[in-house]
């Protein structure tokens, strides 16, 4: 395995791009940011901004055939090609919690079966049902209706038909595909699930929680009623919260974790986004 501890900034691992953010002084740990659909590594800087802020290491890292700096084209975007890339990143880089965002949950389950591993991982309004959550999101039910090859997702172009054909085959499109997951990962699993989310239904994830017998599982509710927290920064910054909480803990920390004020974050991700837009004009005029 490749040391990766003095790492920071843009780098290629394992063949895709990622993201190494360090914190002052030596780390507790390394948290691993796998993003949700539609959603860069660049935009989960927040979650980095505060884990780093409080001793972590943090890895995040664009899937191919995604939004981002990795290769492939968000047309081609499949949960078994994510599932790989996840699987990829953790084979290379010595981790010690992963965070997955929305639909990144089955691909970072799957990514933890496959490798055998018990790392802990954070599920922030993981799906659990997959055909719900796409009806909610475009209004149709394509494992019943046939999808086209051209399907508009969150403002994304998506090959639909082969998609769907992907999760069918990936085996993720019930609550009882997860529930099946669920049993064959050994890793402690915490689920921070909105209590009116209307696209990850809570009672489904509470559901599954109770049930699960292969390991522990621990739902954690945040009171809100929308899935997409990327675009609300306050409950951006709420969701953050629950998963730094959950981090600190799963690394053996009683401390209490930091959160710095909500515009200390905006205003610091405003300035990291014009050091790499300057970073990008400088390789543009060396190339």
């Amino acid at each position: 395995m490749t040391d990766l501890t003095a790492l920071r900034g843009r780098h290629e691992l394992a063949g895709l791009a990622a993201q190494f953010d360090l914190p002052e002084g030596e780390p507790r740990g390394t948290v691993l940011l796998v993003p949700p659909f539609g959603v860069s590594a660049d935009s989960l800087f927040m979650p980095a901004y505060v884990l780093t802020a409080n001793g972590f290491r943090v890895i995040r890292f664009d899937p191919r055939n995604h939004v981002g700096h990795s290769a492939g084209d968000m047309y081609d975007f499949t949960l078994t090609s994510c599932a790989e890339d996840v699987a990829a990143v953790l084979a290379a880089a010595d981790v010690d919690v992963i965070v997955g965002f929305s639909l990144a949950a089955p691909s970072v389950l799957r990514a933890c079966i496959r490798l055998d591993v018990e790392t802990p991982v954070v599920m922030a309004a993981g799906v659990v049902n997959m055909r719900h959550t796409l009806r909610e999101v475009l209004d149709t039910d394509y494992f019943t209706e046939q999808a086209s090859d051209h399907v508009l997702v969150l403002g994304e172009d998506v090959n639909g038909a082969a998609f769907i054909d992907d999760c069918r085959a990936f085996g993720a499109v019930e609550w009882k595909d997860t529930v099946a997951d669920g049993e064959k990962v050994r890793s402690p699993l915490t689920w921070i699930a909105g209590t009116e989310d209307p696209w990850v239904l809570f009672d489904e994830v509470t559901e599954f929680a109770r049930g699960r017998t292969a390991g522990t599982t621990e739902v954690v509710p945040v009171p809100v009623g929308t899935h997409q927290f990327n675009l609300n920064p306050t409950i951006a910054f709420t969701y953050t919260k629950v998963i730094l909480d959950a981090c600190l803990r799963l690394t053996g920390s009683e401390e209490e974790g930091r959160m710095p004020p909500l515009h200390e974050a905006i205003a610091a991700r405003k300035a990291q986004a014009k050091l790499e837009a300057a970073q990008a004009r400088t390789e543009e005029l060396s190339a």
